[in-house]
């Protein structure tokens, strides 16, 4: 309500007040004081002790976060200047400090990729122009890439960047595939080279389509599936294609228009090299073809076993089957007694927590070694955090008088910090961070700090205290706990959403291995946070004379004892008014028994209603206009059997219209079933776009399967290369997975075109992979070394995690597929035909 007053108190206070049931009137006067204050505060802020007004800048999107970090600082250099003494602005976080962190260690790593990329190309030529040839193709597509990504409304940032520094040694390999085609044998006339490379270049089509059109054919299905990886992969994703498909132009135009006009032609005959030197050569190549001969020879008589040594390394997946539970119940003998089959399955699964390990290959040491999930980390190295969490209903006075103590900790060990920060609030309890100065690290004087503290924290009664940093914590106080299963439910309608849960609640505890169900949880850990209800009885409120509304406004002050009824009008301000009560007890005894009145009607609570405690919510949580509400419980026994549990339980919960469970997370985890289930669809789906791609290129079905291949031995080295590095096998490690399948097929797309070339001329069988093996060897290890070389950065510079994880997944899995390709391409094929 608004009520028009006055400007003078005096009138204010000399407004007549009625007495009820009487005709006498009090002056306001006699029974109040009015006095202008600020707003009761329900929040505080202070730094190193003073009070402290913070104001949050955030960027819209697509908007250029490090220019406005610039004009920010720039505003606070000229505020400084017109501050009053004893004021002080500071700066207290720039998320831009880190996204300038990350720049400048991307463009170091482009820096280093190139140089590993060049020296890798002048090591193999051997000759000082044909590597700046090759590199040009690589500053060609970098700028046709980021003039396409401007034009699709891209902008350059740490993920389109990052995208462009793992190109950098995959958008050469279409370069190396031309020069290797067109470069060998190439004339000393501008008119026989037009001849030569008009010739040549068709045959460096198809592999460099193939391995351009595969490394981008795996990024299809992200679109379909994975929706917590896409804001990281989609913008890798475009980036990377874009620079791949200008590789391919690029290629296929500067290569050759280099090695035309910009190679200086012969002067003359060719320089001869001594015969002496020539016949060793040709002595050499006669004892290479012979032992390759051999080679081919024995691993065509060995393919089998073989074959049986790659799927033994790989590992055979039984341990991924669930042990079932055998059905004992026969009607007679001849019933009971299992078949040959089930006395084998049963002596397995008796056994093989002896017989997987043998059998499982790598895989099996992969899924039982490998952490799927990274580990929790609070990130207060260098900082001690003090949270203190009061009881629901605490003044704001009181919690701020508890924080304060540790805050004159902050003063006595002022030296060794840079500032302290305090948040005070009646809704979350109170929160100071003292913010170490890294020059007294290796001094005693924070650790005695952190020491007082959590002694303080031990000393303090009636609140929840915890104490974190320097690599330690400490919790005191009520509730704490962690649960290990949590069901969101959400709806419209918050009394069906409480009905649910309380459902749940009973189905779940049904279980004996459920523990501490918890259907009011607020965030991760335990609250314990209770209620009062008042319960009326209806009957009796009608016998006094009294309704619902009466004996709330009759418990209103007692309820708050800062109760705002409205506004006035007062000097010219439109001014809160606040009733200010006595402070009593809030004892349940003293409520319920206190004498009220309404009107003429005289009453205690306890004759119109009763109160009970419940445990309640902490808070009221609303998304997108649903209320949310967490079951959170603790099942004793294995995840995986407790994740079954949970999902049959879930299966048969009847839901009210407008009740759904919310199963959407913040972050991805291949620990969740329905994560690693999308995760082999994806990598399904994957294969699928590379084998039709190939197959499209090939114009066969049996090659690209052949092709395909190589994806089972990059899987081999992925998965050493995880054990013997230790990463978590999580985002990084996914999204490198799914890029190695583009990347590890290249070199079977073109060994593979070279054969079928070969078989069109007449040449079959070891023939023809010996010519394979002498003409494409060499662009095969070009192309897998400029590949690794250009990702070597990103694993040992740098601090990002999930780059880093990328790049060695790739690394190891194009390690092991080039090794496993070179020593298997062509084995199904024997001696063969040739002409």
């Amino acid at each position: 309500m608004l009520l028009n007053l006055s400007e003078s108190l005096d009138e204010l206070y000399n407004m007549a007040v009625s007495v009820p049931g009487s005709a006498r009137q009090l002056k306001l006067r006699d029974i109040a004081t009015i006095s202008v204050e600020d707003y009761p505060a329900r929040s505080l802020r202070r730094i190193n002790g003073s009070t402290a007004l913070s104001i949050n800048f955030v960027k819209e999107g697509g908007s250029d976060a490090l220019g406005l970090a610039e004009q920010i600082h720039a505003d606070m250099e000229n505020i400084r200047d017109i501050l009053l003494p004893g004021m002080e602005l500071r700066l207290e976080l720039d998320v831009t400090e880190q996204l300038r962190g990350q720049l400048s260690e991307l463009q170091t790593q482009a820096l280093v990729s190139l140089l590993c990329v060049f020296l890798v190309l002048l090591i193999f030529i051997r000759r000082l122009r044909a590597p700046f040839v090759i590199l040009g193709s690589i500053i060609f597509s970098v700028m046709v890439s980021v003039f396409a990504l401007w034009l699709m409304g891209f902008t350059i940032n740490i993920l389109t960047l990052a995208g462009l520094t793992v190109a950098l040694g995959m958008i050469i390999d279409n370069a190396i595939v031309v020069f290797e085609q067109v470069n060998p044998g190439l004339p000393g006339s501008r008119e026989a080279r037009l001849k030569h490379v008009r010739r040549e270049l068709s045959h460096a089509v198809v592999p460099v389509l193939g391995s351009t059109l595969t490394t981008i054919g795996i990024f299809i299905p992200l679109f379909f599936t994975l929706e917590t990886l896409q804001m990281f992969l989609v913008p890798l994703a475009v980036a990377l294609s874009f620079t791949l498909i200008a590789s391919v132009l690029i290629s296929l135009t500067w290569i050759p228009y280099a090695l035309i006009w910009l190679t200086p032609q012969k002067a003359g005959k060719p320089v001869t090299v001594k015969s002496r030197l020539r016949q060793l050569g040709d002595g050499f190549n006669r004892r290479l073809n012979r032992f390759l001969i051999r080679f081919f020879a024995i691993r065509y008589q060995l393919r089998r076993l073989l074959y049986i040594a790659v799927m033994l390394l790989i590992g055979i997946p039984l341990f991924l089957i669930d042990t079932p539970e055998w059905d004992t119940s026969a009607n007679d003998e001849e019933e009971a007694r299992p078949a040959l089959w089930q006395r084998a399955a049963l002596l397995y699964f008796d056994n093989r927590d002896s017989i997987d390990p043998w059998i499982g290959g790598v895989s099996y040491r992969f899924a039982n070694q490998v952490s799927f999930r990274p580990p929790w980390g609070r990130g207060f190295g260098e900082s001690i955090h003090v949270s203190v969490t009061p009881p629901q209903g605490s003044p704001l006075e009181e919690i701020d008088k508890i924080i304060r103590n540790f805050e004159a900790l902050g003063d006595n060990y002022s030296e060794a910090l840079l500032f302290y920060e305090t948040d005070v609030s009646e809704y979350h309890g109170a929160r100071v961070r003292f913010h170490i100065d890294p020059d007294y690290l290796f001094n005693p004087m924070p650790y005695i700090l952190y020491a007082e503290a959590a002694y303080l924290a031990a000393r303090t009664g009636n609140v929840r205290i915890s104490v974190s940093g320097l690599s330690d914590s400490y919790s005191s106080g009520f509730g704490g706990g962690s649960y290990s299963f949590r069901v969101v439910l959400r709806g419209y309608s918050y009394e069906d959403l409480y009905l649910t849960a309380r459902d749940l609640e009973r189905r779940l505890i049904q279980n004996r291995r459920v523990a501490d169900v918890d259907i009011n949880t607020v965030g991760w850990g335990r609250s314990d946070y209770e209620r009062y209800q008042l319960r009326l009885d209806e009957d009796r409120l009608l016998t006094k004379g009294l309704n619902r509304r009466a004996l709330v406004h009759s418990i209103q002050m007692d309820l708050n004892p800062e109760n705002p009824f409205g506004q006035v009008e007062f000097q010219n301000q439109n001014m809160h008014l606040i009733g200010v009560n006595q402070p009593t007890g809030l004892y349940q005894d003293d409520f319920i028994r206190a004498p009220r009145t309404f009107g003429d009607v005289a009453f205690t609570i306890d004759e119109v209603a009763f109160i009970d405690r419940e445990p309640a919510m902490g808070q009221i949580r609303r998304k997108n206009q649903s209320y949310i509400r967490t079951v959170s419980y603790n099942f004793l026994g294995p995840h995986r059997l407790g994740q079954r549990f949970q999902d049959e339980v879930l299966e048969t919960l009847p839901l009210p219209i407008g009740t759904e469970i919310d199963d959407s997370r913040a972050f991805f985890t291949f620990q969740r079933d329905e994560d690693r289930q999308a995760t082999w669809i994806l990598l399904a789906l994957a294969l699928l776009s590379v084998w039709m791609i190939v197959s499209a290129l090939l114009e066969r079905w049996r090659d690209p399967i052949i092709v395909i291949m190589a994806v089972p031995l990059s899987l081999i080295g992925i998965m050493t290369g995880v054990l013997y590095t230790g990463i978590v096998f999580d985002q990084g490690a996914i999204a490198g997975t799914l890029l190695a399948v583009g990347v590890v097929v290249n070199n079977g797309i073109l060994l593979l075109h070279e054969r079928e070339r070969l078989n069109l001329a007449g040449v079959h069988g070891y023939r023809s992979w010996l010519r394979v093996y002498r003409s494409k060897m060499r662009p095969v290890l070009i192309t897998t070394l400029t590949t690794i070389g250009g990702l070597l950065p990103l694993i040992f510079i740098g601090t990002s995690v999930f780059w880093s994880d990328l790049a060695t997944v790739v690394v190891w899995g194009l390690s092991f597929s080039t090794i496993g390709i070179l020593l298997l391409a062509g084995m199904w094929e024997g001696r063969g035909r040739s002409s």
